[in-house]
Protein backbone atom coordinates (compact mmCIF):
# COMPACT_ATOMS: atom_id res chain seq x y z
CA UNK A 1 0.00 0.00 0.00
CA UNK A 2 2.82 2.00 0.81
CA UNK A 3 4.36 1.75 -2.56
CA UNK A 4 1.47 3.00 -4.23
CA UNK A 5 1.46 6.16 -2.46
CA UNK A 6 4.86 6.72 -2.86
CA UNK A 7 4.52 5.87 -6.75
CA UNK A 8 1.46 8.25 -6.67
CA UNK A 9 3.31 10.95 -5.01
CA UNK A 10 6.02 10.68 -7.59
CA UNK A 11 3.74 11.59 -10.51
CA UNK A 12 2.96 14.68 -8.83
CA UNK A 13 6.55 15.66 -8.51
CA UNK A 14 6.87 14.57 -11.93
CA UNK A 15 3.55 16.48 -12.85
CA UNK A 16 4.72 19.22 -11.13
CA UNK A 17 8.05 19.46 -12.53
CA UNK A 18 6.44 19.48 -16.24
CA UNK A 19 3.83 22.46 -15.76
CA UNK A 20 6.77 24.22 -13.94
CA UNK A 21 8.81 23.59 -17.07
CA UNK A 22 5.86 24.24 -19.45
CA UNK A 23 6.30 21.07 -21.51
CA UNK A 24 5.13 21.84 -24.92
CA UNK A 25 2.98 18.16 -24.60
CA UNK A 26 1.17 19.39 -21.41
CA UNK A 27 0.66 22.98 -22.48
CA UNK A 28 -0.90 21.80 -25.59
CA UNK A 29 -3.44 19.71 -23.49
CA UNK A 30 -4.34 22.21 -21.23
CA UNK A 31 -4.72 24.94 -24.00
CA UNK A 32 -7.15 22.66 -25.87
CA UNK A 33 -9.06 21.89 -22.99
CA UNK A 34 -9.32 25.53 -22.14
CA UNK A 35 -10.68 26.02 -25.58
CA UNK A 36 -13.04 23.47 -25.04
CA UNK A 37 -14.24 24.82 -21.86
CA UNK A 38 -14.78 28.42 -23.09
CA UNK A 39 -16.58 27.29 -26.43
CA UNK A 40 -18.74 25.19 -23.88
CA UNK A 41 -19.35 28.05 -21.62
CA UNK A 42 -20.20 30.69 -24.51
CA UNK A 43 -22.84 27.86 -25.93
CA UNK A 44 -24.46 28.08 -22.09
CA UNK A 45 -24.27 31.52 -22.22
CA UNK A 46 -25.60 31.56 -26.33
CA UNK A 47 -28.74 29.18 -24.56
CA UNK A 48 -29.02 31.52 -21.42
CA UNK A 49 -29.45 34.65 -23.61
CA UNK A 50 -31.90 33.29 -26.06
CA UNK A 51 -34.25 31.59 -23.32
CA UNK A 52 -34.22 34.91 -21.43
CA UNK A 53 -34.99 36.84 -24.87
CA UNK A 54 -37.76 34.25 -25.45
CA UNK A 55 -38.93 34.76 -21.97
CA UNK A 56 -39.37 38.57 -21.91
CA UNK A 57 -41.14 38.67 -25.75
CA UNK A 58 -43.55 36.09 -23.84
CA UNK A 59 -44.46 38.44 -21.01
CA UNK A 60 -44.58 41.32 -23.41
CA UNK A 61 -47.06 39.45 -25.41
CA UNK A 62 -49.09 38.48 -22.65
CA UNK A 63 -49.04 42.30 -21.11
CA UNK A 64 -49.77 43.27 -24.77
CA UNK A 65 -52.52 40.36 -25.43
CA UNK A 66 -54.38 40.68 -21.91
CA UNK A 67 -53.15 37.51 -20.36
CA UNK A 68 -52.10 37.33 -16.75
CA UNK A 69 -48.92 35.56 -16.33
CA UNK A 70 -49.16 34.28 -12.69
CA UNK A 71 -46.82 32.87 -10.49
CA UNK A 72 -48.01 28.70 -12.02
CA UNK A 73 -47.71 30.31 -15.38
CA UNK A 74 -44.41 32.00 -14.69
CA UNK A 75 -42.73 28.91 -13.17
CA UNK A 76 -43.95 26.79 -15.88
CA UNK A 77 -42.34 29.54 -18.17
CA UNK A 78 -39.06 29.25 -16.47
CA UNK A 79 -38.76 25.38 -16.72
CA UNK A 80 -38.98 25.30 -20.72
CA UNK A 81 -36.50 24.89 -23.19
CA UNK A 82 -35.37 27.57 -25.50
CA UNK A 83 -37.73 25.02 -28.40
CA UNK A 84 -40.90 24.86 -26.16
CA UNK A 85 -40.83 28.76 -25.25
CA UNK A 86 -40.43 29.29 -28.99
CA UNK A 87 -43.77 27.34 -29.77
CA UNK A 88 -45.45 29.05 -26.41
CA UNK A 89 -44.67 31.99 -28.07
CA UNK A 90 -46.35 31.21 -31.25
CA UNK A 91 -49.85 29.97 -29.80
CA UNK A 92 -49.58 32.80 -27.81
CA UNK A 93 -49.70 34.98 -30.33
CA UNK A 94 -51.71 32.95 -32.43
CA UNK A 95 -54.89 31.99 -29.85
CA UNK A 96 -54.75 35.32 -28.25
CA UNK A 97 -54.70 33.41 -24.88
CA UNK A 98 -52.58 31.36 -22.35
CA UNK A 99 -52.95 27.35 -24.56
Amino acid sequence: MRALLDAAEQDDEVARALLAKKNRVLATALRAREKRGEKKGEKKGEKRGEKKALIEAIETAAARLGVELDEERRTAISEKSAGELNELLATLWQQRRWP
